[in-house]
């Protein structure tokens, strides 16, 4: 009952008296260990709990009590404090991994890194991370603040695709060392999977390949292709292949006991080739002993026994071709059979060799008759072909002296048949000829030449109808006489219809003659063109005509006669014209002969000694015509004077074409001399020279007059051109003013140099273009601002240029890869080998400050495990004010992140800043701030400022 009116101070309803009483407990009790513990956990004040946390100084009750938070279902924010205050009393131990052994038996893995995350050992922590399983907690490591090392270690340890993705998300931004890793993992699975899926299609491909095979047809190399796809599986890794090993195993087995069906089937198939073999080789003798049989029998005597000895032999021989034949070959089979009717004909001719010997004999008695030699050529043939085939003599056995006889006679009527058949064929071929060439003139209508080769062709064919060469060629002498007959009936018909056709040409000729002497209008000399046309008609028909009528041709002469009376007189009066026409040619060419040996060529009047030759052409001409003979003549003799004259005046012309020729030369000169107006006033003085020097050849006359006008309009057309517009005089003034005040604004702000220095060289030509027409006080002002620039341009030039400046960007850029790999954690070369080239000047301060940053960055590679997070800061921070230091130069805006920093800045440096009111910043001190930025260490590392950077140095130097 007193209880409740004394409870304790750490059970006081206020938090103050708990809190008081909390700083009086200790954790060595075990009583106010468990009083702390309760506090810690279940009391309703924060500050309480965290006191209660703070006054447990012992590193087991703290696990203890982070056991019994983690125990509870929602732990709350005093965990965190019990973690915090336990790293805090671990980074004390000196053996902190007992202490570690001792929490991960009793405490959650994710709260055991909380605690080591926020000690100083990072050995412990990496050791942790070797040991971590849960790949959810690697990525919390990975993207937490830890050491770098410490989240490489976390990230290599994972391995789930999906965990990989997840982290290449979340670090793409910001953790380029992790993303890095995460990528190259990315890479390593897809590849891995990559191969996966090959080796699977592969597997597949050779299942399919063997299951076809087990399937499909044989051919020759199938054992070969089993063999091959057996080895080719066997390549594959088994995890792959043990999805498929049951039905490969199966197709293959299919494939194994088909090549064994197919090889004992090749066994079986090579035995009874051998057997076939044999029965062949024992046919092939047969067939030997039968030929030298045939052999025998031909050279045996006429021996009855003997014959009969034969035929039993080729009873033999059938008899033992008959066990044989199911297995001989084709040729084998013929070959036999051939030999068997060889036999047969041999024998049939050796009994009857006698009686064919008698026939012969008795045929060669009966040749030698007269009577047989006189009968025709083709019944001889015919005897004597009859005979032989009676005969038949075999062609490979000796024919005797009667058997010879009766072949060289077969051969001496068949050349003579040969003779005779080209004889009648030449004669045939003749005859062939000839009709066509009477067919041709009957085509034509020349009735002589056609009865010239009906004559011809008649006796052609007489000698083709004797008997001898009827006998030859049968049938073809009637088609050929058939032929001459249809053509000579054409023949006969052509002249009789010919006669009647051409005698009313005749009478109408007549007729037209008569009229054509009646006419009196028509001119002589076309009247004497028609008589002749008609005279020429008439003997073209007469050439034609069968029948020569005297009475038709007394009519027609009569008519010719009187038509060219009247033709005749004109024709001796053009005669007398002719006559007159060459008398006062012969006079023109005497008075012209006699003009021209008085001209002095040297001091003539050339345009008048051409004026009166030229007159003296157009009275040549006008008495025309002449007789042919003395007209030609004479007309060779003035050509020839004219000629000479000719001859003087193309020397002239020659002469005015090589002084116009110069005058264009001269005119072409003056188009691009730089004096527009003075080339004018020489254009005129060539102009006035032109009209001078006189023609020249008219072919090339209006050639030169078009090129000297085009250089003479060229040449005034530059005249008129460099003459400027007002237009263009005001507009010049105007861009001058405004590239002034460009230029002008380049020593308060200087910005764009490359860009003003190429308006510098822009108006340089402007002014030359209008020098004498722009302000002299304009360009005094661009002259001065364009200098000052130019200067600038100079002193920077300098600068850059010396030896030891070019080693700053030099040895930066090594600085710039040795920190890329500390980045990267990859170090392909060593300090010693990557600054084996160094060489600056340490009394250099930009020398000083890049070899500054060199020891710094050896030093943290010398170091190993050192937190860059600290040097990236400082950085930043030297990167951002060297960017607000050059946009205070260049009067530009900051970004709004950085107005405070800038105001601090300049607030820090106001009296410098006053000094610099007084002078001007020049390109020198610009690209001296650029110089400093390389001697800030792991400068690259920010790309925005850098961009910042390399945009605001663009905008002064382009």
């Amino acid at each position: 009952m007193l209880s409740k009116f004394f409870k304790p101070k750490w059970q006081h309803t206020s938090p103050t008296i708990r809190l008081n009483a909390v700083k009086n407990l200790r954790d060595d009790c075990d009583d106010q260990y468990r009083i702390l513990s309760t506090l810690a956990i279940h009391d309703p004040d924060t500050h309480v709990r965290h006191a209660a946390i703070e006054r447990i100084n012992s590193i087991n009750n703290l696990i203890r009590l982070l056991q019994s938070s983690a125990s509870l279902a929602e732990p709350g924010s005093h965990s965190e404090v019990i973690e915090t205050h336990l790293a805090h009393l671990l980074s004390a131990e000196k053996q902190p991994e007992k202490l570690l052994e001792q929490l991960e038996q009793n405490v959650a893995p994710a709260a055991i890194w909380r605690v080591i995350c926020k000690t100083p050992f990072h050995a412990l922590q990496n050791q942790f991370v070797e040991q971590i399983e849960d790949e959810l907690q690697l990525i919390d490591i990975a993207i937490s603040s830890s050491p770098i090392n410490t989240r490489k270690k976390a990230a290599e340890r994972i391995t789930e695709p999906a965990l990989i993705e997840q982290l290449l998300k979340l670090t793409r931004q910001n953790d380029k060392a992790i993303h890095r890793i995460m990528r190259d993992k990315s890479s390593l699975i897809r590849e891995q999977q990559k191969q996966q899926q090959t080796l699977q299609l592969h597997a597949q491909t050779v299942l399919e390949q063997i299951t076809h095979l087990s399937t499909g047809e044989w051919y020759p190399l199938y054992p070969a292709k089993h063999d091959a796809l057996l080895q080719d599986w066997s390549t594959i890794h088994s995890s792959t292949t043990a999805v498929y090993q049951s039905r490969f195993d199966e197709a293959s087995h299919a494939c194994i006991q088909r090549i064994q069906a197919v090889l004992d089937k090749e066994a079986a198939n090579e035995k009874e080739q051998q057997r076939i073999l044999q029965v062949r080789e024992a046919a092939a003798v047969l067939i030997d002993q039968m030929q030298q049989c045939i052999r025998d029998l031909q050279s045996a005597g006429q021996s009855s026994d003997s014959f009969a000895m034969f035929a039993q032999q080729a009873d033999q021989f059938k008899t033992q071709w008959a066990l044989l034949a199911n297995d001989t070959s084709s040729a084998q089979q013929k070959a036999f059979d051939r030999l068997q009717n060889q036999f047969a004909t041999v024998y049939s001719h050796s009994i009857s060799i006698e009686d064919k010997l008698n026939s012969a004999s008795e045929f060669l008695a009966s040749y030698e008759k007269t009577a047989f030699k006189h009968k025709p050529l083709q019944e001889k043939l015919k005897k004597a072909n009859a005979i032989i085939k009676k005969i038949a003599w075999p062609e490979n056995a000796d024919k005797p002296q009667p058997i010879q006889q009766l072949d060289a006679l077969l051969q001496q009527l068949n050349q003579e048949k040969q003779q005779q058949a080209e004889k009648t064929r030449a004669l045939k071929d003749k005859l062939q000829v000839q009709l066509e060439q009477l067919e041709s003139n009957i085509e034509s209508g020349s009735i002589k030449a056609a009865d010239k080769a009906s004559r011809k062709a008649s006796e052609l064919l007489t000698l083709l109808n004797n008997p001898v060469n009827r006998s030859v060629n049968g049938s073809t002498n009637d088609a050929l006489d058939q032929q001459y007959k249809g053509l000579v009936l054409r023949l006969d018909e052509i002249k009789d219809w010919q006669g009647f056709a051409v005698t009313p040409k005749k009478e109408q000729l007549c007729l037209d003659m008569e009229a054509l002497a009646e006419q009196t209008a028509l001119p002589h000399p076309e009247k004497a063109k028609q008589i002749k046309a008609l005279q020429q008609q008439w003997k073209m028909l007469d050439a034609t005509d069968p029948f020569h009528s005297q009475a038709i041709w007394k009519r027609f002469k009569t008519a010719s006669d009187k038509a060219y009376e009247p033709c005749e007189v004109f024709f001796a009066q053009q005669n007398e014209a002719r006559r007159y026409n060459l008398q006062q040619k012969e006079l023109i060419f005497s008075e012209v002969a006699t003009y021209l040996q008085q001209i002095n060529w040297e001091t003539c009047d050339w345009r008048s000694v051409e004026q009166i030759i030229q007159t003296a052409r157009q009275e040549w001409r006008r008495f025309t015509p002449v007789d042919r003979t003395p007209g030609q003549a004479l007309q060779i003799k003035f050509n020839e004077l004219l000629l000479e004259a000719e001859t003087h005046f193309q020397a002239i012309k020659e002469s005015s074409m090589a002084v116009k020729q110069k005058l264009i030369l001269e005119a072409e000169s003056l188009t691009t001399a730089d004096d527009a107006s003075a080339a004018a006033e020489q254009a005129k003085n060539l102009q006035k020279a032109w009209k001078e020097c006189g023609p020249t050849f008219h072919s090339q006359e209006r050639k030169l007059w078009k090129a000297f006008r085009v250089h003479c309009d060229t040449i005034f057309q530059r005249l008129q051109d460099e003459t400027p517009s007002r237009e263009a005089l005001q507009s010049a003034r105007q861009q001058l003013k405004q590239i002034i005040e460009e230029l002008s604004a380049f020593e308060e702000t200087p910005l764009n140099t490359q860009k003003k220095i190429n308006h510098i060289n822009e108006t340089r030509q402007l002014i030359e273009n209008y020098k004498e027409s722009l302000p002299p006080h304009d360009i005094e002002k661009f002259n001065k601002a364009a200098r000052y620039i130019e200067q600038q341009a100079s002193d920077l030039t300098r600068f850059v240029d010396n030896a030891e400046i070019q080693k700053l960007f030099e040895h930066a850029q090594l600085c710039d890869q040795f920190e890329e790999m500390i980045l990267q954690n990859n170090f392909t070369a060593s300090p010693e080998e990557l600054f084996k080239n160094w060489q600056l000047n340490s009394t250099n301060d930009f020398h000083e400050k890049i070899t500054k940053r060199r020891n710094q960055i050896e030093s943290i590679a010398s170091s190993g495990e050192v937190d860059l997070e600290p040097l990236l800061a400082s950085a930043d921070k030297e990167l951002r004010e060297i960017c607000i230091r050059l946009e205070i130069a260049l009067s530009l805006p900051s970004p709004e992140r950085d107005q405070a920093l800038r105001m601090e800045y300049q607030m820090q440096r106001l009296q410098k800043a006053l000094e610099q009111q007084q002078k001007s910043v020049n390109l020198t001190d610009i690209k001296t701030l650029e110089f400093e930025c390389l001697s800030v260490p792991f400068r690259l590392t920010n790309k925005t400022l850098n961009k910042r950077f390399n945009q605001l140095i663009d905008s002064v130097f382009n």
